[in-house]
């Protein structure tokens, strides 16, 4: 008996001290010099919507200040977006810089001059990439201010202009989750959050873990970590945060069919 609690008690301190190594890893300071793409990564919906020309009303420019956000809302944004100093083509083939910051929707060899050249000087610095993010995310959080009509704690607004950032203005507004949240059914709205977990018809675990992400700040759990990205450790917290039915789940690009 005494050695099978010692066994266990061996296993347990491996266990518990695997965790604290994956811990000091994830809070480690990444090597901001390179490319850190996020599993599954997607270009941002409402940038994507503002190169076309295609933002809603409710993502314009009314020259008033939007909504503040926290910076633990920032870091969830930046956790999913990735980063990298230097122009470099997206998983996609969009030419993209900084904190996911799409410049066209091409390859940056056919970028013109003109754009480049805005970006200077380059490689961009980590807080140069930080203003970039937050002047993209504007439309989002107008997006979420307009739209829902009944009042939202700072985390749950940090929450949706992430989801908005993601799917897209457009995507929103039509949303069951919009629906919900206007009709003051909240505990309803957090079950809609993993059903978006599809691009282009394929389930991405990035997607998956934005969800799962932007539920737990929801739901007013989260921090960010010394290097400013948002602790993912918080996110499978709640029960039922990652629920997948395959038959119910939306598409990112094509938003839920007959809204």
């Amino acid at each position: 008996m005494m050695k099978a609690f010692q066994l266990a008690f061996t296993v347990l301190l491996f266990l518990l001290s695997q965790e604290f190594v994956a811990i000091a890893q994830e809070a480690a300071e990444p090597d901001f010099r390179k490319a850190i793409i996020p599993e599954g990564w997607f270009p941002a919906g409402i940038q994507v919507e503002a190169q076309r020309g295609t933002l809603p009303a409710a993502a314009a420019d009314n020259g008033r200040v939007p909504r503040r956000i926290l910076f633990v809302s920032l870091g969830l944004i930046k956790r999913f977006e990735g980063w990298f100093p230097d122009f470099y083509d997206d998983p996609v083939g969009y030419c993209t810089i900084g904190w996911g910051h799409l410049i066209e929707k091409r390859e940056c060899a056919s970028v013109s001059g003109v754009k480049r050249n805005k970006f200077s000087p380059r490689p961009l610095d980590v807080s140069a990439g930080q203003e970039l993010l937050i002047k993209d995310i504007i439309p989002s959080r107008r997006a979420v201010d307009r739209l829902v009509v009944v009042r939202l704690t700072d985390r749950q607004f940090g929450a949706l202009t992430s989801f908005v950032y993601n799917v897209g203005a457009d995507n929103f507004r039509k949303s069951t989750l919009l629906k919900m949240i206007n009709a003051g059914d909240i505990e309803g709205a957090k079950g809609q959050f993993a059903r978006w977990n599809r691009a282009n018809g394929v389930p991405l675990n990035g997607l998956k873990k934005r969800r799962a992400c932007e539920l737990a700040l929801f739901n007013g759990y989260g921090r960010n970590l010394q290097n400013g990205l948002f602790d993912v450790s918080f996110c499978a917290l709640l029960p039922g945060v990652a629920a997948e039915d395959p038959a119910n789940s939306v598409d990112i690009i094509a938003g839920e069919v007959g809204q």
